[in-house]
This record gives structure tokens, C-alpha cells and sequence, in this order.
């Protein structure tokens, strides 16, 4: 089984991950849950960005494009909506769902507390569920496969014909 960790860290060109940032502990410990390793590990290795264009990806401690508002902000919104459907409760139990990444096009991606699954809320009532860590499912985005519900793949030919690099790439958000 490949190192899924480290073959995003290659499609991205990401160097090694640093010591964990302490705006971690500072999130989780009034949710009362722990976000997966490898999820915090990408998102400390990079700014407040857009992976290919779709994924946001938002830092903890940060004021613009934080991660810790958007947390608090989406949980409730699923907490009061009977639009949620999700298979599980947010921060419910050892296996409860984390919000951690949101796409352009409204998706919100959640991962599984023991990482073991990634579900992604694409709305009319369609949650799927992939199971795997974040690392390899940031891996098989990466790779072009449908990981935000059906037909979903990223297109690099489409980018490349739109001017953009025909490999995965993060833009910094502004």
C-alpha cells in the first residue's frame, strides 16, 4: 500500500511537515475531539488555499479564512437542518464526523474521528462515504478519481485548456 501521505506531499510539492501548531489544541479542546494526524499534518503544510481549484482548505488561529469559525459554524448548520442527512452525528462518539474541508461548489467533507471513513455531504439527501484516512482520499482527489460524489473528477485537461497547470495545484487565497 503506497504512503498516501507522502505521495500528496509529492503531487503537491509539499516539503516535510513541520511541528504541529499549537492553534490545534486551542480548536479541539472546546470541541472535545481531536482531528486525524494526517489531516492536520496537510493543513499545517500549507496557507489558507484551494486545491485545484475546489477543496478549501483553512488553517486553524488564523483570523481571514479560519478554520476554527468555519468549524463552529458548520456544525451548526447540520446540527439544525433537516436538509443534513448524515449517517452520524457531528462529534458524536468515538467515530462521530469532523468537518474539515469544503468545495467550491457547497460539498462539506467530513472525516471519521478513528479516520477510518470520509463522508462527503453534496446535499439532496447524498452523503457518500468513502472508506479511508484523509491522506488517501486527498490522494485519489488528487488523482483525478470522483471524490466528491458522482462524476466529480478533476478534469487537468479542462484546467490546462483554461490556462491553469495540468497537475495538482494550490492557489493561496487572498
Amino acid at each position: 500500500m503506497p504512503d498516501f501521505e507522502a505521495e500528496v506531499r509529492r503531487l503537491l510539492g509539499l516539503g516535510v511537515a513541520g511541528p504541529e501548531d499549537p492553534a490545534w489544541g486551542r480548536l479541539e479542546a472546546p470541541l472535545g475531539t481531536a482531528f486525524p494526524d494526517d489531516y492536520k499534518r496537510f493543513v499545517d503544510s500549507v496557507p489558507p488555499c484551494l486545491v485545484n481549484g475546489k477543496l478549501y482548505i483553512l488553517r486553524p488561529g488564523v483570523r481571514r479564512w479560519g478554520l476554527d469559525a468555519w468549524v463552529v459554524e458548520t456544525t451548526e448548520a447540520f446540527r439544525n437542518a433537516e436538509w443534513a442527512d448524515l449517517p452520524e452525528p457531528i462529534f458524536a462518539g468515538p467515530t462521530g464526523l469532523i468537518p474539515c474541508l469544503s468545495s467550491d461548489e457547497g460539498h462539506v467533507v467530513f472525516v471519521r474521528r478513528d479516520s477510518s471513513e470520509v463522508v462527503v455531504h453534496v446535499g439532496d439527501g447524498d452523503c457518500p462515504g468513502y472508506a479511508m484516512g484523509f491522506s488517501e482520499w486527498m490522494y485519489r482527489f488528487l488523482t483525478c478519481e470522483d471524490m466528491l460524489g458522482e462524476d466529480t473528477a478533476y478534469d487537468y485537461s479542462h484546467g490546462v485548456a483554461a490556462g491553469l497547470p495540468g497537475t495538482p495545484f494550490i492557489e493561496r487565497l487572498p
